[in-house]
């Protein structure tokens, strides 16, 4: 695997941020609530999304941390009062730009020599679907 060719997937930012609130945020929930019921799956939804942030305090900063923190909280009051999401996508676009992204990059540079293709959902298909028919 240390030598292996590399494809890059990459989405737009907004995507991204969908697909992270679908999956972390709504997905999440419903499991949640089906596993320990409504109340009591709240409650520990709540608390999970809480510890999850705080594993990343450090690398955040304290700063960031509060403003993240902030964020979260409020997406979450928000949604177990009246199931409004919107709040969650700024505590979103924050992870992603200021520490996820910085984060990929890092890793990525230090592989770039062994990346062969880098491109959307789509182009990625399409290079895989060409690739596949080049070795048949």
């Amino acid at each position: 695997m240390q030598a292996a060719p590399v494809v890059v997937l990459t989405e737009d930012k907004e995507t991204r941020i969908e697909r992270i609130l679908r999956d972390y945020v709504i997905r999440l929930h419903e499991e949640f609530a089906q596993l320990y019921g409504q109340e009591q799956g709240d409650q520990l939804y709540v608390e999970r999304m809480q510890r999850s942030l705080l594993k990343i305090q450090r690398c955040l900063g304290p700063e960031r941390h509060h403003e993240v923190q902030q964020l979260l909280n409020l997406g979450l009051q928000q949604q177990m009062q009246g199931g409004q999401l919107d709040a969650h996508r700024a505590w979103i676009d924050i992870l992603l730009s200021q520490y996820y992204d910085p984060m990929y990059h890092y890793q990525q540079n230090k592989i770039k020599d062994r990346v062969v293709f880098t491109g959307n959902h789509a182009e990625l298909l399409a290079y895989l679907s060409s690739n596949s028919q080049a070795n048949s």
